[in-house]
């Protein structure tokens, strides 16, 4: 039986979960943290080892084999703490120190000792399964300018149970195939399996983008977020039938429920219910949590909200979590038949996340979706339906999925309501901003005014 590398975890609360279920069958995993609620919550494996105690400590890290380990990750939420952590790490001669560094105020002293350091707390997870568990990578072979990565397919990876004659990697050659103790010589007929190491070969920008779009498919909805769930519900409780639905059939493993309706009794997909007074009392609870995704029931857009005089719950919850952390609007759906993606904003990386996750939520639910992008601009010659389907195009050779992009042009408002008829779910794109009557944000009436779910992906 192979042994199993070390990695110790110091700090990271209830996000640790969620880095210890894609890394669990890579790792001997110890995990350090002063809250003892957080260490009985762990998933209960014979290589995860759970430590009572102040990671700062040298003691501690002994406990935790330090002198054997290969990785450690500073994931406190105290700069000051990581630095210290990383300190004793480098002391110990661990091969591989990171670093969540929440505000960047020891980024210099970081560097010096040459951490490296992750600078959104959503983020450090996928990153470390990205980079560490599922790759290996050889830089400067050949002639000096190519690159070697070594990558493991799960199950939820778009080359899993696809044959190489089906699989289209741009400047990319898959040289072997390793399969428990086989070596396989990769022909068009070969089958990629799950828990296949593949050896990719290629140019870096061309390994770089191919590993963005298989790493960010290979879990499941909402995995590219976190699995952890806040859900807000301030007026209908109706609404946690949706978030059951979801919690059984995806990736969600922890749900905390926020709630001003005093009757809402815990139910068994929830973990964990706190009472508010009021929803102002939301912005000071919210600081001291990170989840991945956020879960609000529809607010009424009445005349005052659209006139940017009232606050619409949707821009109410964006004041207090941090960038980047998807919303999705429930309507109380008890389930997903049919789902679109809209496309109205010109901006890259919106494109590029939307699509990723429209086919994860695809994968995972079992629906197929349809994508509409909308012109705004009616002398724009379509040049964000020319993007979007360069960019759909290079995503979807991978996926092997082939894909149509309808066009409207008008005001994206308007032409959502039109196109929402038939469906249950939508995949939407937007900024945070505020409401105004002079300057309207699309999202805010997108995500409120219709009569479908909304996953919003917010920048």
């Amino acid at each position: 039986m192979a042994i199993k590398p070390i990695i110790i975890i110091a700090g990271g609360g209830h996000k640790v979960r969620y880095l210890i279920d894609l890394i669990k069958d890579s790792f001997e995993i110890f995990v350090i943290d002063l809250n003892k609620d957080v260490l009985e919550k762990l998933p209960s494996y014979p290589n995860i080892h759970a430590i009572e105690g102040d990671a700062t400590s040298d003691y501690m890290l002994r406990k935790a084999r330090i002198d054997e380990a290969g990785y450690l990750i500073a994931f406190t939420d105290s700069e000051e703490v990581n630095y210290e952590i990383s300190i004793l790490g480098k002391r110990h001669g661990v091969a591989n120190v990171i670093s969540y560094v929440p505000t960047y105020k020891y980024l210099d002293k970081f560097s010096e000792l040459g951490v490296l350091i992750v600078g959104g707390p959503k983020d450090i997870a996928q990153f470390v399964y990205n980079k560490i568990a599922h790759t290996k990578k050889a830089i400067g072979v050949g002639l000096g300018i190519g690159e070697i990565v070594e990558i493991v397919i799960d199950e939820y990876s778009p080359l899993a149970n696809r044959r190489l004659s089906q699989i289209h990697l741009k400047g990319i050659r898959i040289g072997a195939i390793y399969r428990e103790n086989d070596l396989i010589v990769p022909v068009g007929t070969t089958l990629v399996k799950p828990g296949d190491k593949l050896l990719l070969i290629g140019y870096p920008k061309n390994l770089k983008y191919a590993l963005g779009v298989i790493l960010s498919a290979r879990v499941k909805f909402p995995m590219q977020y976190g699995n952890t769930v806040l859900g807000l519900i301030f007026k209908n409780k109706a609404y946690l039938s949706e978030i059951e639905l979801l919690k059984n059939k995806t990736a969600i493993q922890y749900v905390k429920l926020m709630t001003t309706i005093k009757t809402t009794e815990k139910s068994s997909f929830v973990d964990e219910v706190e009472y508010l007074q009021s929803k102002d009392e939301f912005l000071e609870k919210i600081s001291n949590d990170i989840f991945g995704m956020i879960m609000i029931e529809k607010c009424n857009m009445d005349f005052l909200t659209k006139m940017g005089l009232k606050v619409c719950d949707f821009y109410f919850v964006l004041k207090g979590i941090p960038e980047h952390i998807p919303v999705f609007v429930l309507s109380g759906k008890a389930d997903y038949k049919k789902m679109f993606l809209y496309i109205f904003e010109d901006d890259e990386e919106l494109i590029r996340k939307s699509i990723h996750t429209s086919v994860s939520i695809k994968y995972t639910l079992g629906i197929e979706f349809d994508i509409f992008v909308c012109e705004q601009d009616l002398k724009s010659n379509d040049s964000l339906t020319k993007k979007v389907n360069s960019i759909a195009q290079r995503i979807f050779s991978v996926y092997k999925m082939k894909h149509t992009l309808n066009t409207l042009k008008g005001n994206p408002v308007k032409v959502f309501e039109k196109l929402k008829r038939g469906y249950d779910l939508a995949v939407v794109g937007g900024f945070r901003r505020k409401n105004t009557l002079f300057k309207p944000n699309p999202i805010c009436y997108i995500a409120n005014s219709s009569g479908i779910s909304v996953f919003s992906i917010l920048k």
